[in-house]
């Protein structure tokens, strides 16, 4: 039985009705949430050349419960308490400071995430190399006690959505699955 997920997925900017806004200077992130930031990119960083991370976390699904609608007809639903989560850490952009223990790293500024907005595909490509990829992370949702996680990766356009386990003292990835953006 083949399950085709269509998923709302909207860039992220200042709006009214409790979206993702711009960053809040007093948005700090958690140790829990870089260490999956470091988990997610680690696993990443082995098929590409160089990531280049935006400088702001962005939220871009719409509607995590809709999604997870979907999920939950296939085995794979995504417990309330980290939607919830999820859904409240995602209306604040948060800035992104650069951290160690990835390779093939490049963090950018905000004024150079805001001018690679602008630029085209050419441009990115040109200024990093043609392997790069350009990845913009969510806020990560977790559980009470910290045991599961859910992130939204876009990389160069194209997301993923991931649910990492707490197990043995490590971050792994229970499943993900795709996104697309419109």
């Amino acid at each position: 039985m083949l399950v085709v997920l269509l998923v709302v997925v909207r860039p992220c900017s200042a709006q009214s009705g409790g979206h993702s806004t711009p960053s809040d200077k007093n948005c700090v992130l958690s140790k829990p949430e870089i260490e999956i930031y470091r988990s997610q990119l680690a696993d990443e960083s082995l098929e590409k050349s160089l990531m280049v991370i935006a400088a702001s976390t962005e939220g871009w699904i719409e509607d995590i419960d809709s999604f997870n609608l979907s999920l939950a007809t296939q085995g794979r639903g995504i417990s309330p308490e980290v939607r919830t989560d999820f859904t409240a850490k995602n209306r604040v952009s948060c800035v992104i400071q650069p951290f160690a223990a990835v390779s093939n790293l490049r963090f950018i500024s905000k004024n150079d995430q805001k001018r690679l907005a602008s630029d085209d595909w050419n441009t990115f490509q040109r200024k990093y190399g043609r392997n790069a990829e350009y990845v913009v992370l969510s806020r990560v949702g977790f559980n009470a006690d910290k045991t599961l996680a859910l992130i939204h990766v876009l990389y160069s356009g194209f997301g993923r959505l991931y649910l990492y386990e707490l197990t043995e003292g490590k971050w792994r990835i229970k499943y993900s699955v795709p996104t697309r953006t419109s």
